[in-house]
């Protein structure tokens, strides 16, 4: 049985202050739109004992497709929930993939400005009632708890005074937007990590590491449709 270490369990994205300005009706939900904003590469990432020895490097994936698995896992929990579930592609007015839909405001997340207009074309387009969006983010070493930065899924190693730290982590963040009206709902960041016996990524490595970053992406899965009450 393979060992989760939780660094931190789960960091939602809303505070206490940070809630809805509209009504979030879960019972009013029929049609679910899913868009990835997930590059399909591993990332590894490395923390030395000065900034000079950090590093992230990026190597295409094996099999395994982080995007059609997050696509999939959705469809699959809340298809067999009854909902409708369609996959959707950014707007070409979001030029920029990595950028993120929302943004804090002064109390609270909210959609951002300039993404409300094409955002809620999508939303009429589509018929969706609520959007489930994935996507990468570089946060700082939660493992280590140091302050280099770590970004996208993949293989983490760090080597400080002799000792190696080798793990599987996955940063994807999940959150739901409101369709209509449209608004951000809540999301979670999931910071997990798993123990392995890999410091590199190779062809002969690659296998290993997606079977554990799978894991990782179902349990981000899970835990946007639980905190969406769906």
């Amino acid at each position: 049985m393979t060992r989760i270490t939780s660094l931190l369990t789960v960091l939602a994205l809303v505070g206490c202050a940070a809630q809805p300005t509209f009504e979030y009706r879960p019972g009013d939900i029929g049609t679910v739109g899913i868009l990835v904003l997930v590059d399909d590469e591993l990332s590894h990432s490395h923390v030395g004992l000065t900034v000079f020895g950090n590093s992230i490097e990026t190597f295409p994936s094996g099999t395994f497709s982080a995007s059609e698995y997050l696509t999939e896992r959705s469809k699959e929990l809340l298809g067999n929930r009854g909902y409708a579930v369609i996959p959707v592609s950014l707007p070409d007015e979001i030029h920029d993939p990595g950028d993120r839909l929302v943004a804090m405001g002064w109390s609270d997340l909210h959609v951002r400005g300039k993404y409300r207009v094409p955002l809620q074309d999508l939303v009429d387009e589509t018929g969706v009632d609520l959007l489930i969006v994935y996507q990468t983010f570089t946060s700082q070493d939660f493992i280590n708890k140091t302050t280099a930065p770590v970004s996208g899924y993949g293989l983490y190693t760090s080597s400080i005074f002799g000792v190696q730290v080798l793990r599987i982590y996955a940063n994807i963040e999940a959150y739901g937007i409101n369709g209509n009206p449209l608004g951000f709902v809540s999301g979670h960041r999931v910071l997990t990590a798993i123990p392995v016996e890999v410091s590199e990524i190779s062809s002969e490595t690659i296998p290993e590491i997606e079977f554990h970053v799978e894991l990782l992406l179902e349990r981000i899965v899970d835990a946007i449709v639980a905190e969406l009450k769906l």
